[in-house]
């Protein structure tokens, strides 16, 4: 593809790769020659605006980690697994041999079984029981939701009111756009309309993030909306935007069958089935590097302008505070690879330093490290250097550090790894021992 594009769902940094050959003239002379902050940065200006879709799709993203309590939860607590990984790791001499089995990281992944089994009916398997028959069936995660909600916020904020809802239009959107629809074609058979799950799906998602396992809260509130299809038609008879997730909050109260109370569970593994809040989250002693100052920044605007409360639910109708949001709200750290055929790969960071709590290029080293020793979150082919002679690049413990020397022999992520290997060492053995708490009593 000319343009790939990922948000980490624990570090939440922003990764961008731009094929060379989809590079504008205009592009290629910012970014060739010496590196140059100014250049890049104009580089990234003039990508940016050549290539929106992209660009507001991974927005949207990192706009669901500062929003969605339950991908806030798992980015503060799998980083602090991050931390506690590489600090016990940290007295295994050699890197390369580091290898570890994270299986927090693993739980957006866990996948849940859907089954559309009658009219306006569906049903939800954890362990592979198999209704005797079934009309449709989904498999679903945690993830599978974040990226159809992307998508269908993607389409609506792309074509507005008019056509935000209008099946058809979405369709053929989908045919020109890189999309995933396969959630919302599950929920169009179910509630036996495309029009209402275009409508509803959105919201009817990042509600069912308010909780500590959102599949299960997925089928809960789909199979009430699908009873109520009957029901409500003079309700859904109205016009955009409806107050969707206040319903759909309130069939969770009524129906979801929560283990304990709001907010009770740090248990990635097993957690405990209850409401997640982010104002509990944000207001916690732990502090996620990337997330934290933004999503604070977010509920403060909320309190000014209570639309930005609902924006990422019905963007199509927040025009204009996802605007202003794009750039109050970029992501804290993105990551930008332009491929060039023949001359190497070009490198660079846009970050934004009020919000973040640390180095990102320190960030980024241990990072790498463990997302490589784990397997988590990571791609073997990913990699952000070129250079295929250097002795650590197919080990692959550096991915996603970002300088990239015209020698490898210059490269700054050994002296960078090491460093912050020996200041680990040292924290520790001035403490006693390390504090397993928040990322920030590292002493990086």
């Amino acid at each position: 593809m000319p343009i790939r594009s990922h948000v980490d769902p624990c570090l939440f940094a922003r990764f961008i790769y731009v094929d060379g050959s989809v590079v504008s003239p205009a592009v290629l002379e910012q970014i060739e020659g010496a590196p140059d902050q100014e250049r890049y940065f104009a580089a990234w200006r003039a990508q940016h605006e050549s290539t929106p879709h992209v660009i507001f799709h991974e927005a949207y993203h990192f706009w669901q980690g500062l929003r969605l309590p339950y991908v806030y939860w798992y980015a503060l607590l799998s980083f602090r697994g991050v931390a506690q990984a590489f600090d016990t790791a940290n007295s295994v001499g050699d890197v390369h041999e580091w290898d570890m089995l994270i299986p927090e990281f693993y739980r957006p992944r866990l996948s849940y079984q859907l089954f559309h089994v009658g009219r306006r009916s569906v049903e939800l398997s954890t362990r592979g029981a198999t209704p005797e028959s079934y009309i449709a069936r989904a498999v679903v995660s945690a993830l599978d939701l974040l990226e159809a909600a992307a998508s269908i916020a993607q389409y609506q904020a792309t074509v507005g009111t008019a056509m935000a809802s209008d099946p058809l239009a979405f369709a053929r959107w989908c045919k020109r756009t890189p999309s995933y629809t396969r959630v919302f074609t599950f929920v169009a058979r179910v509630l036996e309309s495309e029009e209402t799950a275009l409508r509803s799906l959105l919201p009817l998602i990042n509600t069912c993030f308010r909780t500590s396992d959102p599949v299960r809260a997925f089928h809960i509130v789909l199979a009430v909306l699908a009873r109520e299809m009957d029901t409500v038609d003079e309700w859904l008879g109205q016009p955009e935007p409806l107050w969707w997730s206040g319903h759909f909050d309130e069939w969770l109260d009524a129906y979801a069958g929560f283990e304990g109370p709001p907010d009770s569970t740090t248990d990635l593994l097993k957690p405990t089935y209850c409401r997640l809040t982010l104002d509990h989250w944000t207001a916690n002693s732990l502090e996620h590097p990337l997330l934290s100052k933004s999503a604070r920044a977010w509920i403060e605007a909320a309190a000014e302008n209570p639309v930005y409360g609902w924006a990422i639910d019905q963007p199509a109708w927040a025009s204009d505070v996802l605007s202003k949001a794009r750039e109050d709200f970029e992501p804290t750290a993105t990551v930008v690879r332009f491929g060039l055929a023949g001359t190497g790969n070009r490198v660079f960071v846009m970050s934004r330093e009020d919000r973040l709590t640390y180095d990102i290029r320190d960030l980024l080293t241990i990072w790498s490290v463990i997302r490589r020793a784990a397997g988590s979150h990571f791609d073997p082919d990913h990699r952000l250097c070129h250079h295929s002679s250097c002795p650590e690049f197919q080990a692959n413990y550096c991915n996603s550090y970002p300088i990239i020397p015209s020698r490898f022999e210059d490269c700054g992520f050994p002296p960078r790894l090491k460093r912050i290997r020996e200041g680990l060492r040292n924290a520790t053995q001035e403490k006693g021992e390390m504090p397993y708490g928040a990322p920030q009593d590292l002493s990086w």
